[in-house]
């Protein structure tokens, strides 16, 4: 089975039959036999088939800049992804949220502490975001919330933070590598008002004297707390 976008999967998901009587495809268990095959999923309910993650987009693009590295030890940012996820839309209604309950501070940082406690490890590196669904301990903080009290409700977390999710090659230092433009000017604030610097204002004889900018690759620590600078270069638009 291949497949294509899918525009809006946390509220299509529920109804995408797989070819058999009441049953659509199971995105809480990844398929651990068939792996990251382009053709992984989509076959024995029980089997799971949270692999099609790694083969379906949300829109046209072929990439997307911003979304989180599941490989990355930051509490705060992995939490990001997870806190005021809303459970419970209904699929005639997506917008509505007067039915809905919001994922908590809390319960975001028990998500966190879960993928963190597992890709700690070299060895546990992910190699792609639907992976993620196969490490028991994480899928079952997924879908075993109180709140989630059906089927479509357990795969709902699933559907709304995994767009919004990739992974970094298998190296600890490139995963938390960072590119960064800078751009600074020297500027001649014409329209001085005493000792008050006004807005810069061309149209007031404000003057751009100088303009430098730098391109640097950065390495964040694991903590978090501390960066270095790998390289730094002078750079022109």
């Amino acid at each position: 089975m291949k497949y294509a976008t899918l525009l809006g999967l946390p509220i299509l998901q529920p109804k995408i039959n797989r070819g058999e009587p009441w049953r659509t495809i199971n995105l809480k268990k990844y398929n651990d036999s068939e792996g990251t095959g382009t053709n992984a999923g989509g076959n024995a309910y029980s089997d799971g088939d949270a692999n099609i993650l790694d083969q379906i987009t949300m829109s046209d693009d072929e990439s997307t800049y911003g979304k989180i590295n599941l490989n990355n030890q930051n509490d705060y940012t992995l939490r990001a992804l997870f806190e005021r996820i809303r459970i419970g839309s209904k699929i005639s209604d997506p917008g509505s949220i007067g039915s809905t309950t919001l994922i908590n501070n809390a319960q975001a940082v028990a998500f966190s502490q879960a993928i963190r406690n597992y890709t700690k490890d070299p060895d546990h590196i992910l190699r792609t975001r639907a992976e993620l669904l196969k490490v028991s301990t994480i899928a079952d903080a997924l879908t075993t919330m109180s709140t989630q009290t059906n089927d479509r409700k357990k795969e709902e977390i699933i559907g709304k933070f995994i767009n919004l999710s990739t992974v970094a090659e298998n190296s600890i230092e490139a995963q938390n590598t960072f590119y960064i433009i800078a751009l600074g000017e020297s500027l001649r604030d014409n329209a001085l008002n005493g000792n008050s610097f006004q807005d810069f204002d061309e149209s007031k004889g404000d003057e751009v004297l100088a303009s430098q900018m730098l391109f640097a690759r950065v390495n964040k620590a694991s903590d978090g707390d501390t960066m270095r600078i790998l390289d730094i270069h002078y750079a022109s638009e």
